[in-house]
């Protein structure tokens, strides 16, 4: 494929700050070669109180764009249309720019629920760990796969919020906030910077608590696998990073920008090109 954009290339982007760490140019970038299609995707650097000046640029010459850190919340003021999914997290991380509107959805929750399809967590007790916008993402789509969820978070308020919020939208009400962690889980989600970053090697939870754990998830990747996901794959337990939320959420903007669905042996071919690429790149 010819990469050289032209007149006629279709732009797409990520928007936030900072933003020369995102992956998202290389997975979008990969489905646009892989369907020989004449568009391109790149990174914008948008700081928090630039946003407002830059709508009318991204109206005039994209055809839809990503949302990342600080702007998943601000961006709603501008938009002609959210889809539900947006309404329950209060929050938009992907915009179809269509006749000149501006049409939020959030992609996360499907991006998740990708990645833990093939579970069955109907009834299981699940402890999920954090309480911020991704947390919401994962506590929202563990309530719909039936589970009973344990939220254990630093701040307890910001836990309570959190759930109060979820709870307006589920119909599962199987919640509860937990200060100490006593009881044994089926499954626990990390959703806290612990094992990133400045706190790579750092544990989100006491090593005792996995030894009846059958699935550790950890919705970091990079590091590809924690220390969290290290030690519970030690234990027996089945392990997912973060990599499938991120790829499952950006395939399905791709759906959303083109109006159709990716087939599913193209789906395959670019998860496998880049979940290489991320092991390459983050392996420890």
């Amino acid at each position: 494929m010819n990469h050289r954009i032209k007149g006629s290339t279709k732009l797409y982007a990520v928007i936030g700050d900072p933003i020369n760490h995102s992956l998202s140019p290389e997975l979008h970038n990969t489905l646009f070669d892989r369907g020989e299609s004449d568009s391109a995707y790149i990174p914008l650097k948008i700081r928090y109180d630039e946003l407002g000046e830059n709508i009318h640029t991204l109206r005039n010459n994209l055809c839809g764009f990503n949302i990342t850190k600080p702007h998943k919340q601000n961006i709603i003021e501008y938009l002609d249309h959210m889809d539900e999914t947006s309404k329950v997290y209060n929050a938009v991380n992907t915009v179809k720019v269509e006749n000149g509107k501006f049409m939020g959805y959030n992609t996360d929750g499907y991006g998740f629920s990708k990645s833990i399809e093939h579970l069955n967590l109907e009834g299981k007790k699940v402890l999920l760990l954090g309480a911020g916008g991704a947390a919401s993402v994962v506590l929202y789509e563990l309530l719909k796969k039936g589970a009973r969820v344990h939220v254990k978070n630093r701040s307890r308020k910001k836990a309570e919020d959190m759930v109060e919020n979820i709870l307006k939208f589920s119909s599962n009400k199987n919640t509860h906030i937990c200060d100490e962690i006593n009881d044994n889980y089926h499954m626990i989600v990390n959703s806290t910077p612990l094992g990133m970053g400045e706190y790579k090697g750092i544990m989100p939870i006491e090593e005792i608590h996995l030894e009846e754990v059958k699935v550790a998830y950890d919705l970091i990747y990079n590091p590809y696998h924690t220390e969290f996901l290290r030690k519970a794959k030690e234990k027996g337990a089945q392990v997912i990073n973060g990599f499938e939320m991120l790829f499952y959420q950006g395939i399905r903007a791709q759906e959303i920008w083109q109006g159709e669905k990716i087939h599913e042996d193209m789906v395959m071919k670019v998860y496998e090109d880049i979940n290489k690429y991320f092991e390459d790149k983050f392996r420890d």
